[in-house]
């Protein structure tokens, strides 16, 4: 967004829309658009009930929901560009100089709020993590109002992100975004290499690193100490399952979004394996919904509390696994 609001040479020379012929680019696909645009509407929709039931006192006292709740409002904002944004200019076969401001913009944001989706994820498995094993640092780090001061880390940085760096772009010819604004046209000369997110690249790479060694470590924490606990073996034996099953979904999401998109700005990419790294970007920002109320006990039982429905499910454990800072599997999506 610097180079388009303070170098305007700069930004027309990059993205000079003069040399496009519109009535010769692009390639819509309706019945693809319309399913992009579906599943975002219909995951903002569960997403909706999620969030107010995160933001109710009772959720709040937990620093982990109130990580959850700004995770959450991350990925609605993101869901409305890479799902409901996209859809429909996939249904009209758009390119960046379709709606060359519109699209510059949208993908500058979407960008820096992956970056910063991505940068909470990483605080919440920290968050964990600390409860697990340091319950008296994990007091003095994030109680109160102090878990609000660390979630501005990743706003800043996802900022950062969206003003200083290389935007991306969409494309209709691949139903997706890329940092190369004439993505496969071939009547345009220009060099993609001038496009290239480095920082990107370093931040996709630095994520699935971050998160798939977190969310092990997760696992293999929560099943130690469940085996230092009085809880009977059945139990303990289901929450191991449901965690080590919640965790291989987060790191599977996350690990294709990011190979996929830092491959697919470098290489020649199918498109059907371009679609299916957009599809799992949408995924990252909407499967957590798909965990809160599938797997989430607290979650799921408060939404049918907020419709007036009852759950089947009145049995919930608060897994008191350290002494000082108890610490309950709802906080890793398990109840």
């Amino acid at each position: 967004m610097e180079v388009f609001f303070f170098e305007r040479t700069e930004y027309r020379s990059l993205y000079n829309c003069s040399v496009v012929d519109l009535h010769t680019v692009g390639v819509p696909n309706v019945p693809l658009g319309v399913a992009y645009m579906a599943v975002g509407v219909t995951l903002e929709m569960l997403y909706l009930p999620c969030m107010i039931v995160l933001s109710t006192p009772e959720l709040r006292r937990n620093s982990c929901h109130k990580i959850m709740f700004v995770l959450g409002l991350l990925d609605m904002c993101t869901l409305a560009v890479n799902s409901i944004i996209t859809g429909f200019l996939t249904a009209e076969g758009a390119v960046y100089c379709t709606y060359p401001v519109f699209i510059y913009v949208c993908g500058a944001v979407v960008l820096g709020l992956w970056c910063a989706t991505c940068a909470t994820s990483v605080m919440l498995g920290i968050n964990r993590s600390i409860d697990l094993w340091f319950p008296e640092v994990m007091a003095a780090l994030f109680k109160g109002n102090k878990t609000y001061i660390w979630c501005a880390l990743p706003f800043f940085y996802g900022a950062w992100y969206t003003w200083a760096t290389r935007p991306v772009t969409y494309s209709s010819y691949a139903y997706a975004w890329f940092f190369d604004p004439y993505y496969e046209m071939k009547s345009v000369s220009h060099d993609p290499a001038v496009y290239t997110n480095i920082y990107h690249s370093l931040h996709n790479t630095a994520t699935v690193i971050a998160i798939f060694s977190l969310y092990i470590f997760l696992s293999v924490s929560v099943w130690w100490k469940c085996r230092k606990t009085h809880i009977r073996t059945q139990t303990v034996s289901t929450v191991q399952k449901q965690i080590i099953f919640q965790s291989c979904m987060i790191c599977l999401f996350n690990l294709c979004a990011a190979f996929v998109y830092v491959y697919m700005q470098y290489f020649d990419t199918p498109t059907w394996l371009i679609v299916l790294g957009q599809s799992t970007w949408i995924g990252c920002h909407g499967g957590a919904v798909i965990v809160y109320l599938g797997f989430n006990k607290t979650i799921r039982r408060e939404v049918l509390k907020l419709f007036r429905l009852k759950s089947d499910d009145h049995r919930v454990f608060n897994v008191h696994l350290t002494g000082a800072y108890p610490t309950t599997f709802a906080c890793i999506s398990v109840v």
